[in-house]
């Protein structure tokens, strides 16, 4: 991950986080990597979905449509953050890492989304992790935003 960092650091580009299921886990790693002051502008915690929709202004009706716990909802958080946050690189990330009792969810316990945003592309992923653990959830989906990420950054040289 300090390599990311560096990289992040050395071609001064910024980041910025929106997260739900994780609900501030990635920006909690993020913030104690060398060179995070550097270029880590903050993040949006939006767990509830009226935050999703108030503040990152994600559609209601997309919500509706797909479940907060989606690919759609999650692209539109990380374009609603750039313009609260501005940044290179925009890093969004929904799931459950947990049961919960919404009669419209469709995500499956271990389901994660994650969106970057970076030079106008959003490039998006699914991951199933099973029923495992939340933590181990969460661990399993930093690591996975984290290669996602090398990704999106290698594509763009």
């Amino acid at each position: 991950m300090n390599d990311l960092s560096l990289r992040i650091k050395e071609n001064k580009l910024t980041l910025a986080l929106a997260e739900s299921m994780s609900a501030g886990y990635f920006s909690a790693i993020w913030s104690m990597q060398v060179y995070s002051g550097d270029f880590f502008k903050g993040s949006i915690i939006a767990f509830a979905n009226e935050v999703k929709e108030d503040i990152l202004k994600v559609d209601k009706a997309l919500i509706k449509e797909f479940s907060a716990e989606s690919i759609p909802v999650t692209e539109a958080m990380a374009k609603g953050l750039q313009y609260l946050i501005p940044s290179a690189i925009q890093l969004a990330i929904t799931g459950l890492a947990y049961g919960c009792d919404d009669p419209q969810e469709r995500a499956k316990v271990g389901d994660v989304f994650i969106s970057i945003g970076f030079q106008g592309k959003q490039t998006s992923r699914s991951f199933s992790y099973g029923d495992d653990l939340a933590a181990d959830i969460f661990i399993q989906a930093f690591n996975s935003s984290l290669v996602l990420l090398a990704d999106v950054l290698a594509a763009s040289d």
